[in-house]
């Protein structure tokens, strides 16, 4: 594996950086990209106002969202104490990489004096050199001396790296332009938008008035880099959704932007900021992760950045909904539930069902979230359970227990002259499911007839949709798996075969007299 290199101070990490780094990629065939940023330089100092050796780290990995994967930032060199020697960080990083190929990548200026470093030789022993090229065509020769040079007092081996998308930008300008409001087109969006809040380098801002063009990147400068695409995805789809349905895009957009503003926070770090905002929560919220970000997003959201009381309301119950949502609470929920980068199964269907009914849509996604949580043996919040109800008694549906979604699928197969009709309770056998569903069908084409009618009763009517599907178009044996129901629709040969009645004799069968009404 082919391993690029890249140290220096970042005070701070700019779009210069990032084009070299792509250049060095690209030319040097390079896997892997490690940016190292510098404790103590030893061919400079650091100048009065830079940034501390934590806020040039966090920039860096903010920067690798504009590299991708294949980029990571090391704190190796300010772990050390002492000065950050280039040799002693490759001693670090051979014994780490016995077996691949070191690149260390460097400007011109540090390039043309590299001979003068501490132990060049152990440097130039341990890594192979990409130097990245300016395009001064008076430097080409300057660069050939040195690296005819190096190779042969040395045994080095030189790359040099034409830039051809090359920034001519330095870390000063970088600085200079901050302070009256520039800087936005030199720096990575994230890097820019940290460099904004935490108020480096003379930059000022009030973050208290921001719209959200503004906010965005500074709500990016919160987020692991991984997240990033997400967010901006949710942004965007809760404007597509705003506009449909009426609210207000910006307030959107801004909910859209900070809510997930703590995600990256391990569990100590959310439940220290519940204690300090005074955010009370009960048993399941406390070792549940993933329920906590919303609640301090929130109060993140109002504290720094002043937002609204809908905002902050949307912000709080993205996470696991609750009753009556309001318009915006509705939109933030679903916008980060179906924005354009989310893939698992069944999310084309709700994408269709929001853009289509917005109410509609929020109840099929409560119900995926249930069944999903369900099906991994994991508590479901009361909220969101309660707010999965509350839809299903004042949106124009009714509730159905399982036994009554049962009932509805063994009612869905009669209408389309199913045989056999048989419902079995077997909540006390298994964790399967609650019930099973079973009947025949004559043929395999009325086989798939009834299987689809039972999809949309059960749509239509309770707003379910199946956890996967089993055997669909082969038409001997069909299995929806509704997570508390399970439909089994099969032809008479299979029916017999696998005999589930009998293998599940202990279960209870519902009595269905009555009930379906019969067929001729």
């Amino acid at each position: 594996m082919r391993i690029g290199i890249y140290g220096g101070t970042f005070n701070p990490i700019h779009r210069g950086h990032i084009t070299a780094a792509l250049a060095a990629r690209e030319q040097l065939g390079l896997d892997r990209l490690i940016l190292i940023p510098a404790s103590v330089p030893p061919h400079k100092r650091l100048p009065q106002g830079s940034a501390s050796a934590e806020q040039r780290l966090e920039m860096a990995v903010l920067a690798t969202a504009e590299l991708g994967p294949w980029a990571e930032v090391s704190d190796l060199e300010l772990r050390r104490t002492g000065m950050s020697y280039t040799s002693d960080t490759l001693r670090e990083l051979r014994q780490r990489y016995p077996d691949d190929e070191l690149w260390l990548l460097m400007g011109s200026d540090m390039f043309l004096c590299l001979h003068d470093w501490h132990e060049p030789e152990v440097i130039l022993s341990l890594a192979s050199i990409g130097a990245f090229s300016r395009t001064e065509e008076s430097e080409a020769e300057a660069f050939a001396r040195q690296k005819a040079f190096l190779e042969s007092e040395f045994g080095a081996r030189v790359a040099l790296v034409d830039n051809r998308r090359v920034v001519e930008l330095s870390s000063t300008e970088v600085r200079e332009a901050l302070p009256a409001g520039g800087g936005a087109d030199l720096l990575p969006e994230a890097v820019y938008g940290y460099i904004r809040r935490e108020g480096l380098y003379g930059a000022q801002c009030d973050l208290k008035h921001l719209g959200p063009e503004e906010l965005r990147p500074i709500a990016l400068s919160y987020l692991k880099p991984k997240r990033m695409p997400h967010v901006l995805g949710t942004e965007a789809e809760a404007i597509r959704l705003a506009q449909q349905y009426g609210a207000d895009v910006t307030e959107a957009r801004i909910a859209a932007l900070l809510h997930d503003c703590t995600k990256k926070l391990d569990l100590p770090a959310q439940l220290a900021l519940c204690e300090h905002y005074g955010i009370e929560l009960d048993e399941l919220e406390r070792r549940a992760l993933k329920l906590l970000h919303s609640k301090t997003g929130a109060a993140v959201a109002r504290d720094v950045f002043g937002v609204s009381d809908e905002i902050y309301s949307a912000i709080w119950w993205h996470t696991t909904g609750k009753p009556d949502m309001s318009l915006l609470e509705k939109i933030i929920y679903l916008a980060d539930y179906i924005e354009p980068t989310r893939d698992f199964p069944g999310v084309e269907e709700l994408r269709k069902t929001v853009r289509a009914d917005l109410d509609a849509g929020l109840l099929m996604g409560l119900n995926m979230t249930i069944r999903e949580m369900e099906e991994m043996g994991n508590p479901i919040h009361k909220n969101t359970r309660e707010a999965r109800d509350y839809l299903l008694k004042n949106g124009g549906t009714t509730m159905k227990t399982p036994k009554e979604l049962a009932i509805l699928a063994a009612k869905a197969l009669n209408d389309k002259k199913a045989k056999d009709i048989q419902v079995l309770e077997i909540t006390d056998l298994t964790t399967l499911a609650d019930y099973f569903v079973i009947a025949t069908g004559s043929s395999n084409t009325q086989i798939n007839a009834l299987v689809d009618n039972v999809e949309k009763e059960l749509h239509e009517q309770a707003g379910e949709e199946p956890l996967h599907r089993e055997g669909y178009r082969g038409g001997t044996w069909v299995l929806l798996d509704y997570g508390c129901i399970a439909v089994h629709v099969f032809n008479a040969e299979n029916r017999q075969f696998y005999g589930l009645e009998h293998l599940w004799r202990d279960g209870k069968q519902v009595d269905l007299t009555g009930i379906l009404e019969e067929k001729e």
